[in-house]
């Protein structure tokens, strides 16, 4: 099976769960923003939960296992960025504005952020920079 993601340039997004050995998406919420909880519990006993919040969001995708096989599978050959990062010339960034006028007009400051919990990968398009909590 072939992922668009095979031919991503990436670079790390340093948050406090990034190089966490594990972590899950507790929920995802759209109540006029984009709202991530995060699991790290097997992590640090101390601060187990971490929320992304996204004010403003122009697209947003979630995917499960099969898509994170292949994620990790992208990442053994070359540097790993971590849990979390951002995804430069983003070819979904690029398809969407070619579909839309007015996302290609909105979208030319956007960031492409990519969380990727133990079982899905959240992507994330947005001009906005998130703010992170701990729980």
């Amino acid at each position: 099976m072939s992922y668009k993601f095979m031919e991503w340039k990436c670079s790390r997004w340093d948050t406090p769960v990034c190089d966490a050995p594990s972590m899950s998406l507790e929920a995802l919420c759209i109540r006029g923003k984009l709202q991530i909880i995060l699991d790290t519990s097997n992590v640090s006993v101390s601060r187990p939960k971490i929320k992304i919040t996204f004010s403003k969001c122009m697209a947003f995708r979630s995917l499960q296992e099969s898509y994170m096989t292949a994620l990790w599978g992208r990442f053994e050959d070359y540097s790993w960025p971590g849990k979390t990062f951002f995804v430069d010339d983003s070819q979904w960034i690029s398809e969407l504005a070619a579909q839309d006028s007015l996302f290609s007009e909105l979208s030319k400051d956007a960031r492409h952020y990519v969380i990727a919990t133990d079982a899905e990968v959240v992507e994330v398009i947005t001009r906005h920079p998130p703010r992170i909590e701990t729980l």
